[in-house]
């Protein structure tokens, strides 16, 4: 949980120490799904609930998700992704800056909901600046401010994701969440 908690603090200001960042979305509207089972709080599991992820509904393929840490709060958008048998989650943050160069970048997460047990782990940034600089594996990018960031079509980052959605490395350390009554 821990990893999770830095990883969605992280990813908003600095991509490279976190989750993987993309300017294009890991769906297309046939990919698209919606899990009520998802909706409401979760936690690390701790009676105090200090660090608790809300998924509420927003429309019929949108969650609005809020991270609560402590008494900060972060305001994502989601949607449930399926490709290939596996749950991925591709998140924007909710609010734009007043200006106009503010490009929304998407984090991709892979997760599992059973009963009232959620497993989310994020693309690991640092994995795939590895695996490309040593050319182990291809996928179009650029290097912003020293991040890595993926620039491949939704199609292309369809591909890669589902290749490597097994891969522990690429998808390391879930942090494990439970549903609070």
């Amino acid at each position: 949980m821990q990893k999770l908690i830095i990883a969605l603090s992280m990813a908003l200001l600095f991509p490279s120490c976190g989750p993987t960042v993309s300017l294009n979305p890991l769906y297309t509207p046939k990919d698209l799904t919606f899990d009520s089972a998802l909706l409401g709080n979760w936690n690390e599991g701790t009676s105090s609930g200090t660090n608790v992820l809300t998924f509420a509904q927003h429309d019929e393929t949108t969650y609005e998700l809020l991270y609560k840490e402590q008494k900060q709060i972060t305001r994502l958008q989601a949607r449930l992704v399926k490709l290939k048998g596996h749950l991925f989650l591709d998140a924007v943050p909710w609010e734009r800056p007043d200006n106009d160069f503010f490009i929304p970048v998407h984090m991709i997460f892979h997760l599992t909901c059973k009963d009232d047990t959620l497993k989310i782990a994020y693309l690991d940034a640092e994995w795939v600046a590895k695996m490309v600089k040593a050319k182990k594996i291809a996928i179009a990018h650029a290097e912003v401010d020293g991040s890595l960031v993926l620039t491949a079509s939704t199609r292309d980052l369809q591909k890669f994701i589902i290749a490597h959605a097994n891969n522990a490395r690429a998808f390391p350390d879930p942090g494990i969440l439970y549903r609070q009554q």
